[in-house]
């Protein structure tokens, strides 16, 4: 015996069909408001974000005296960054930072640390190590921290050099 099916609407289409096709256009429309807020997001991003997003990953960071810097991103602190080039540190102020490249994909979100710039040269005073100081405009210092403040103060084989801490692009050692 042939039953009849209830006609869910006025074009003969019953109400199994309308449902799945309510469904597929759900499914469509969830697409293409995920695709529009992850592009959205991108464009939100900062470099920071990214630095941040390729903890461990390799990237060739650019800065604003026009040098490339290729390393391991280790932790993004709160004004600088930290990459391990072979067997040197090198920490980059973020305010110099001005293009990051990645190699590959960038992972999740890390941590971001809560340490500066200071705090990282600070560090290096009384280590008896000599570091590379790229200081805006091109000019590199290399010596030995003696003092951490508003000036880095190093101990060059040439005498003292005093730089104000805002200048500094890059520290290597």
């Amino acid at each position: 015996m042939k039953r009849n099916r209830p006609k869910g609407g006025h074009d003969g289409v019953s109400l199994d069909e309308e449902l799945s096709a309510a469904r597929v256009d759900a499914a469509a429309q969830a697409r293409r408001q995920s695709r529009w807020t992850a592009e959205r997001r991108a464009g939100e991003r900062s470099l920071v974000d990214v630095l941040v997003a390729a903890t461990g990953a390799v990237v060739v960071v650019g800065t604003a005296d026009g040098a490339e810097h290729r390393g391991q991103v280790g932790t993004t602190g709160a004004d600088a960054v930290e990459l391990t080039t072979g067997p040197a540190q090198l920490v980059l102020p973020l305010a110099h930072v001005v293009t990051v490249r990645t190699t590959g994909p960038v992972g999740r979100m890390a941590p971001r640390g809560d340490w500066t710039l200071v705090e990282a040269l600070t560090d290096l005073v009384g280590t008896g190590r000599n570091v590379r100081v790229g200081v805006v405009g091109a000019h590199t210092l290399v010596g030995e921290v003696e003092s951490v403040g508003e000036l880095l103060t190093l101990r060059t084989p040439n005498g003292t050099a005093y730089v104000e801490v805002g200048a500094v692009a890059s520290v290597a050692g």
